[in-house]
């Protein structure tokens, strides 16, 4: 049995997030909307990095994940 965290990201103000985006170098992200799993997984690099988002522009929570591998023989 695994428990792992799921990291996600949500937009609460486009246009001030994609200013932050673009200002610290980070408008590949950007298409015509921002993808919610790439977001997450920027956001969680992150916050490992010790550079969390602005919570007056994103929304990121970790959400613990748990999965059970069977072992067939």
């Amino acid at each position: 049995m695994t428990v792992i965290d799921r990291w996600s990201a949500k937009i609460l103000d486009k246009v001030k997030a994609f200013a932050w985006l673009r200002s610290t170098g980070n408008e590949g992200l950007i298409l015509e909307t921002v993808n919610a799993q790439t977001l997450g997984a920027f956001a969680k690099g992150e916050v490992i990095k010790g550079n969390p988002l602005p919570d007056d522009i994103f929304q990121v929570t970790a959400s613990p994940y748990t999965s059970i591998t069977a072992i067939r023989q």
